[in-house]
């Protein structure tokens, strides 16, 4: 073997050292190779994972935007249904809940395009109360605001407005269109004179009517708004009070007590308050704006933004109505109110079905109509009220000679011509009493009357009346023969004698007392008094074509409200 050489052997090692560089090189450059792969798929990786939540993102503001989008206009389609709910009578319709504004939220708070604007809504008739505080004209343009919206969204002549103003500002002026023709439906107690009188007047007055609203719904439920929905017919009128100062110097902390207890019960038995608070700053130390903000919704209108006590999270903007806008509202109401039908209540539904089998012994007594769930009766000539005589007023064509008619075929349905005699003079054109003549076209001749004068003259009204005179003597010294004083207690002590109660009707009443005949108007009016004694005027029956149902008044009761019985049935 040959020698190997020093040089050989270098070159030898030179060679490897070259190919384990080559080999060496090779390998790095693998490595870098799968570096750079696993950073390019690491980038994809990234970029596509960015690109999905981008996009879920943005999938999630869309459903976010549409949930928004529809959560506002389910808003809006509940705060219609709580404005203008479906109701199967319309008149029943009332504010119960009112919009008096709007939220205002940033659209790009929420990633979406527009602006939210959400209605804000208030409970108000038959449910609460409303407190507004500030002294400036976005306070009064406010009320104002709250009125009409109460009266646009209530039935009208259903809504009565009456106002506390000790400063004498008359916030109930543009109002004033719907007092033309009945007075109670505008009302404003001012501070002239008597002012703790007055506002004592108002107190006692929502005192009484929650009484007697309560009583007529007996419990059957425990808001108005409910009762009238149940009866399906508009029952009592609901009343909105507006207290312009309730920290007036007049106003005592007895008062203030007063008001403060009422308007808790108040709302639910149809009378709701609007009570302003002028100046916070002012009040006593008896009255406490905490306690007056939590008897209602309450509005702060003394900053340059508004603010209520429901919630502070987002801006609102209040509505405010001019004069001159509440004056042309006002005006489209009463409009509406001329055209308004009374509700009609059917003859029969109010009459029991006694076919001449009740006994006039200890009174008459007839129905008019509807009052709540019960009848609205009328018993005169008992011993426990005696009263015997009824005035029914109201202007050309509301209804006074139907009343008529309703309370006549009322008293014959019940009681025979044995217990009941009726007297019957019509001093018009005899139209309301001719179909109660006997006649062969008739068929609702009554036998109850005795005397029936159509299109009677006064001579002829007076010789009734002198015959009722001297059929009033007789009876007098017949009771005297049985020592007894009135009919009731003659038919008790002879129950087989028969002795009728007597009803005297007459239709155009004036015209028996103005003839134009001084003289014989005069002559008439001492006949009168002789032989009717005015003190015992039992009832007042008031007619309207401003009012949604006519009122009677039960003296010396306050009056009382029900819904009469206009569809004739010939009995």
């Amino acid at each position: 073997m040959a020698a190997v050489t020093l040089a050989t052997l270098r070159d030898r090692i030179a060679r490897q050292c070259e190919e384990l560089k080559q080999v060496h090189a090779q390998y790095l450059g693998a490595i870098d190779a799968r570096d750079a792969q696993m950073m390019h798929d690491q980038e994809v990786r990234i970029r596509k994972a960015k690109a999905d939540a981008e996009k879920q993102l943005m999938v999630a503001k869309i459903r976010a935007s549409d949930a928004i989008t529809a959560a506002v206009a389910d808003a809006a389609s509940r705060a219609k249904t709580l404005i203008s709910p479906k109701l199967d009578n319309p008149a029943l319709r009332v504010a119960e809940y009112v919009q008096l504004g709007r939220f205002l939220i940033d659209g790009r708070k929420a990633d979406i395009n527009d602006d939210i604007n959400m209605p804000l809504i208030a409970p108000l008739l038959g449910h609460g109360n409303i407190v507004v505080i500030g002294n400036n004209a976005s306070a009064d343009g406010f009320v104002r605001a709250i009125i009409t919206k109460a009266l646009q969204n209530t039935e009208p002549n259903q809504l009565q407005l009456i106002a506390y103003d000790p400063l004498l500002q008359n916030p109930l002026a543009p109002f004033s269109a719907l007092a033309e023709e009945d007075q109670n439906m505008v009302r404003t107690v001012q501070a002239s004179s008597g002012l703790g009188s007055s506002l004592d007047g108002i107190l006692n007055e929502c005192r009484e009517t929650v009484q007697r609203v309560g009583n007529i719904m007996m419990g059957v439920e425990s808001t108005l708004v409910n009762y009238r929905k149940k009866v399906g017919m508009p029952v009592e009128q609901y009343t909105l009070v507006t207290l312009c100062d309730i920290a007036n110097k007049d106003i005592r902390e007895e008062d203030y007590r007063r008001i403060m207890t009422l308007v808790s019960e108040a709302p639910r038995y149809g009378i709701s308050f609007i009570i302003r608070v002028l100046d916070p700053r002012n009040l006593p130390e008896w009255c406490s704006l905490d306690e007056l903000k939590s008897i209602g919704t309450s509005f702060d209108l003394t900053r340059r933004t508004p603010t209520w006590n429901v919630s502070d999270t987002f801006p609102i903007e209040l509505e405010k109505m001019s004069a001159a806008d509440a004056l042309k509202a006002v005006a489209a109401v009463a409009e509406k109110a001329h055209s308004l039908k009374l509700p009609i209540v059917d003859f029969n539904e109010v009459q029991p079905r006694h076919d001449w089998g009740m006994s006039t012994a200890k009174g008459i007594t007839f129905a008019l109509g509807r009052e709540g769930i019960a009848n609205a009766e009328i018993t005169i000539g008992d011993e426990r009220s005696q009263k015997h005589n009824i005035l029914v007023t109201g202007a050309v064509g509301q209804g006074k000679s139907n009343l008529l008619k309703v309370m006549i075929y009322s008293m014959c349905s019940r009681y025979s011509p044995d217990e009941l005699e009726l007297y019957l003079l019509d001093f018009k054109d005899g139209v309301t009493l001719a179909p109660m003549a006997p006649s062969a076209k008739s068929p609702a001749f009554l036998p109850h009357a005795r005397i029936l004068g159509l299109q009677a003259d006064q001579n002829f009204g007076f010789a009734v009346l002198d015959y009722m005179r001297k059929e009033i003597e007789r009876r007098s010294r017949l009771f005297k023969q049985y020592d007894v004083d009135n009919i009731a207690k003659y038919r008790a002590k002879c129950p087989n004698e028969k002795l009728p109660r007597i009803v005297v009707i007459i239709d155009e009443f004036q015209m028996l007392l103005n003839s134009g005949n001084d003289t014989l108007d005069q002559d008439a009016a001492k006949n009168w008094k002789k032989t009717y004694d005015s003190d015992e005027l039992m009832a007042f029956m008031s007619f309207s074509r401003h009012r949604r149902f006519p009122a009677f008044r039960l003296l010396p009761h306050r009056h009382r409200d029900c819904s009469l019985s206009f569809r004739f049935v010939s009995v």
